[in-house]
């Protein structure tokens, strides 16, 4: 994710020093889109693959979840073991991946 982020700058970066290099009847045509939407691609691929990484962590909580007979409950308790279960993975997880990207709009 970091990786295709920086790349995306430098590609424009890049496109903007050529751009002031080469003859004007060129520049119209000087575009570096294809890359920078491919480099976007896989950073969101990044982001997808940590998201399903904290969801199969969370798989046995959600299982809970869904196996609950919210129709027979009497009264409402404390926290469910099952938000338990996820916060803490959250807690585990989240701290890390935030400090692991390097820009704060991927978090």
């Amino acid at each position: 994710i970091n990786t295709a982020d920086y790349c995306v700058t430098a590609t424009g970066q890049l496109e903007q020093k050529i751009s002031e290099k080469i003859n004007d009847e060129y520049r119209p045509r000087l575009t570096f889109n294809y890359a920078r939407e491919a480099l976007l691609s896989a950073a969101n691929a990044g982001i997808k693959q940590l998201v399903r990484e904290i969801e199969d962590m969370c798989a046995d909580a959600f299982a809970q979840f869904g196996r609950t007979k919210w129709g027979s409950l009497e009264s409402v308790g404390d926290q469910s073991e099952y938000v338990t279960m996820i916060a803490s993975v959250l807690d585990q997880t989240i701290v890390v991946v935030r400090q692991g990207l390097s820009n704060p709009k991927f978090y």
